[in-house]
């Protein structure tokens, strides 16, 4: 599929299945601090959820350039 707008889709269904959830948005924040404080687990599925959306940019590019570049 060579349809970037349903990438970022892809991308924003995930986000919001498994990042855009508590505790970001209203979750407890650290004193004295603007940030939002995160979980272990939500911290580990959001490098997992990274990694993979990484890997598959890249496997999307590798056959764009294969594709142009015969």
């Amino acid at each position: 599929m060579i349809d970037p707008a349903k990438w970022a889709a892809e991308s924003l269904t995930l986000a919001k299945k498994d990042l855009y959830t508590s505790p970001i948005g209203n979750g407890p924040k650290p004193a004295g601090s603007s940030s939002y404080l995160i979980t272990t687990v939500y911290y580990n599925k959001a490098v997992i959820d990274a990694k993979s959306r990484v890997a598959l940019a890249g496997a999307r590019l590798a056959k764009l350039l294969n594709e142009n570049l015969k």
